[in-house]
């Protein structure tokens, strides 16, 4: 029997860094392709899919780049985030379960992992060490943690310091 393949158009833009709502479409088993650079490893693909932009930066035009994709062009569009199968203290897939679910989970605890597909979310998008878009930290829609970029947070003024009248400018001093 023939096995029918379709091909398909991919998009090559790179997603902006930023903040996103979203909703878990599906997660699916995969394997990386023998001698990969993601190792050998089985992996959990997350398929999200986007839609709102909560915060992000325009991305500017460039030469290369004259009409770069802005950060609402993403809005209906699947972004993909992989985790590790492990559950363990420290492992990514553990991390962005507990942060969607609000709790930890207790050592040896089953969790059925269909039970997410739906669920609405928050991503956060930055940039691999190969400058492209991933999928870097995962919560439940709502959040408060996930209203901002950190990098966008700005810092807080620094509070006046009273001079002493008394006290000579020094010229010299750079300050």
């Amino acid at each position: 029997m023939a096995r029918i393949v379709t091909a398909q158009n991919v998009p090559t833009d790179q997603c902006p860094e930023g903040v996103y709502a979203a909703r878990i479409g599906d997660i699916k088993d995969w394997l990386p392709a023998e001698g990969s650079q993601y190792g050998d490893d089985p992996q959990y693909l997350w398929i999200f899919q986007i839609g709102k932009v909560v915060h992000a930066n325009p991305v500017r035009p460039t030469k290369q780049n004259p009409e770069p994709t802005q950060p609402g062009d993403w809005v209906g569009k699947e972004l993909w985030g992989f985790t590790s199968t492990l559950l363990t203290q420290k492992a990514k897939c553990r991390q962005w379960i507990e942060s969607i679910e609000g709790r930890e989970l207790e050592d040896n605890e089953d969790y059925d992992l269909d039970s997410l597909i739906g669920r609405k979310v928050t991503i956060t998008v930055g940039r691999s060490q190969t400058g492209k878009h991933k999928v870097i930290q995962v919560t439940g829609y709502g959040n408060p943690a996930q209203t901002a970029m950190p990098s966008a947070t700005p810092e807080p003024e620094p509070e006046p310091v009273a001079v002493p009248a008394d006290v000579e400018d020094d010229e010299d001093d750079p300050f």
